[in-house]
């Protein structure tokens, strides 16, 4: 038995590139595992480079890496290249004429190499094809969240600063629609403001007395390129009635044309100004996704630059290793039906950093010098499930007070507006109450 990685390199259609990744995750990838030889495989790697033609139309390069297990890689390889286009491994009218311009093989491992080096055993879980249902008691709410979507657009290159402004452009003109319409059934006092020159919205919803002195700064989600603006204002307004509190949302800046640190800059400016008006007592800084990585490294450079420490952190399925080393970054690849691996997002924010430096990946930070009681959600079917737990151990092992909450079956979005995401609702509240110190 061997395992070895198959390479695919191959072109889209203009305009169809959406297509033609599906393609290659939902069909192409099955009809491979059932050649003859093939025990096993999975998608190892997809990655997208944009490339020219003469007359400047814009194409795609797609490289395909499978990672197969079987008796004969070699004749497995002739019998994947003798079977492309035909009845048993259709093509797809979304691949140029070109197709598939060049595929290789490449040996990872020989039956006797599959038993490890030195004695030690290979670790590597190799699973067939399978379907994953839906757990039947979820309700129909949270099993809407659980159905898989669409392909999501490649991604621009590197450089390519005019392809991410319109990359971000086109997400954020997707999700806008959907956000304003939850938006106009929520009745709050929404200020825009300045915070030693970051954009915050102060938002106090209708359940919050006048006399409340508890706040919470929020830190808006988004892959550290999404959601600012009109989407920020929105998905502050839905924080401030989520949690009943009023929130300070931070409009931050963003890739391409404001990498790191000005996200961190702006979260660091908005919690200066929040603590001449506020005691830290008083505070509350929370963040989900991407916002959970800026929400943690505000924590950590706050505490680095010397200014008092909030009354508690919410991490909501944070984005915290930007280096995607977890566990359930391979595990769940594929599992969450709305997030993929953000590699080429994250080179993009970190604009030559080391993706490793604890404020871009707060992960690795050092928690013995000082960190607030945080609370931690996420989900089995979530991403960066791996993040939330290694953070929530990484805090524990620092003594730092740290609350877990795990939700069956949950993807990275969580289930808002079903009865498993008002469970989670409920005990970030609770949360907030007691690190407050009301009743």
């Amino acid at each position: 038995m061997a395992r070895f990685q198959y390479t695919i390199l191959s072109r889209a259609v203009p305009g169809r590139e959406e297509e033609f990744v599906a393609w290659y995750r939902e069909r192409h990838l099955a009809d491979v595992c059932r050649m003859p030889g093939v025990v096993s495989g999975r998608l190892f790697r997809m990655d997208f480079q944009r490339v020219y033609e003469l007359d400047e139309a814009p194409q795609w390069t797609l490289m395909t890496i499978y990672e197969l297990e079987g008796e004969d890689p070699a004749s497995i390889i002739d019998s994947i290249r003798a079977a492309s286009g035909s009845d048993a491994m259709p093509a797809n009218d979304a691949l140029t004429k070109a197709g598939m311009i060049q595929a290789a093989g490449h040996l990872i491992a020989s039956e006797e190499g599959l038993g490890g080096q030195n004695g030690v055993a290979d670790a590597t879980l190799r699973l067939p094809a399978r379907e994953i249902p839906a757990p039947s008691f979820l309700s129909d709410h949270a099993r809407a969240y659980l159905k898989p979507q669409r392909a999501a657009a490649p991604y621009p290159a590197l450089g390519d600063a005019d392809g991410w402004r319109a990359y971000v452009a086109a997400r954020d003109e997707a999700v806008l629609p959907m956000l304003q319409g939850i938006s106009t059934q929520v009745q709050a006092k929404v200020e825009e403001r300045d915070a030693n020159g970051a954009r915050i919205f102060d938002i106090i919803p209708p359940m919050v007395s006048p006399g409340s002195r508890g706040i919470v700064l929020d830190i808006h989600g988004g892959a550290l390129i999404l959601c600012g603006g009109e989407l920020c204002r929105i998905m502050g307004t839905n924080s401030a009635m989520r949690l009943q509190r009023r929130v300070w949302s931070v409009d931050y800046r963003m890739p391409p044309d404001h990498p790191y640190p000005a996200a961190l800059d702006d979260c660091m400016a908005a919690y200066r100004t929040l603590l001449r008006e506020r005691a830290p007592e008083e505070i509350i800084v929370s963040g989900g996704s991407a916002g959970g990585n800026l929400a943690a490294a505000l924590m950590l450079r706050a505490r680095d630059e010397g200014l008092p420490l909030p009354a508690g952190l919410i991490l909501g399925t944070p984005e915290i290793d930007l280096t995607e080393s977890g566990d359930s970054f391979n595990t769940n690849d594929g599992i969450d039906p709305g997030l993929r691996r953000l590699m080429p997002v994250n080179l993009l924010y970190a604009n030559g950093h080391n993706l490793a430096d604890p404020y871009l990946s707060p992960l690795f930070g050092d928690f013995t010098k000082g960190f607030p009681p945080t609370i931690l959600t996420t989900g089995t079917r979530d991403l960066y499930l791996s993040n939330t737990v290694r953070m929530h151990r990484a805090l524990r092992a620092a003594d730092i007070p740290a609350t877990l909450h795990v939700t069956e079956a949950g993807p990275h979005t969580g289930f808002p507006g079903g009865p498993e995401g008002a469970e989670i609702d409920r005990e970030i509240r609770n949360f907030i109450q007691t690190v407050l110190r009301e009743g």
